[in-house]
C-alpha cells in the first residue's frame, strides 16, 4: 500500500466514502471481511500503514478494489451424459455454470440433495428455469446458471427428462469447508 501518494490516498478514501454513502458498502461492513466471491463487492484488508487506512473499532482495514467473478464452469450435455461428472467448490463459494446442451433433445441441470433428486424423479415439473440451481435446455441450447453453495457437503446435479437419470445422466458436486 505504500507509494500511493497524497492523490492515490485520496482517491482510496473518496472512493470508500462513496461506496459508503450509495449503501454498497455498509459502515458495519468496515469491521468485517467482506465475502470475496460476491460480485463488485471490494475487499477489505487488514494492514500496519497508517497512512493508507480507515479506521473502525480500533481495526484498520484498507479497500483493495478489485472485483471478483464467481468461477465459471462449463458442463457440456452430449449423449444423454454431462462432462465433467464430478466437480469441487468451496462452501460460501457463488459458481457460474455455463450449461451446453449439445444434443438434440431436451435437457435439464438440477442441484440437489439425493432426496430432492429422487422427489423430481417421481415429479411432472417440465420447466425449471425459474427456480434456483435448476435449468431446462432445449437442444443446441447454452445457459448460465449461479449458484452459491452452502455448508460443506456433497450435492447431485442431475436431468429428470423420461429416463435420462436411470440412464445415468448425473453427477455430484463435493463441497469442501
Amino acid at each position: 500500500m505504500t507509494g500511493l501518494g497524497k492523490w492515490g490516498r485520496l482517491r482510496r478514501h473518496c472512493a470508500l466514502a462513496l461506496w459508503v454513502a450509495l449503501g454498497v458498502l455498509p459502515e458495519a461492513a468496515l469491521a468485517q471481511r467482506v465475502n470475496p466471491n460476491e460480485r463488485a463487492a471490494p475487499r477489505l484488508t487488514n494492514v500496519e500503514d497508517k497512512d493508507d487506512i480507515h479506521k473502525s473499532d480500533g481495526k484498520v482495514w484498507v479497500l483493495d478494489f478489485k472485483f471478483y467473478d464467481p468461477r465459471t464452469i462449463t458442463v457440456d450435455m452430449r449423449f444423454s451424459h454431462y462432462l465433467p461428472i464430478e466437480m469441487q467448490v468451496r462452501a460460501g463459494e457463488t459458481v457460474r455454470f455455463k450449461l451446453v446442451n449439445e444434443d438434440p433433445i431436451t435437457h435439464e441441470f438440477i442441484i440437489g440433495t439425493a432426496a430432492q433428486q429422487e422427489a423430481h424423479e417421481v415429479g411432472r415439473d417440465v420447466d425449471h428455469n425459474a427456480l434456483p440451481g435448476q435449468a431446462s435446455l432445449a437442444p443446441g441450447e447454452t445457459r448460465t446458471l449461479s449458484f452459491t453453495f452452502g455448508r460443506a457437503g456433497s450435492l447431485i446435479f442431475a436431468c429428470h427428462r423420461p429416463g435420462h437419470y436411470a440412464y445415468g445422466m448425473r453427477g455430484t458436486i463435493t463441497i469442501a469447508a
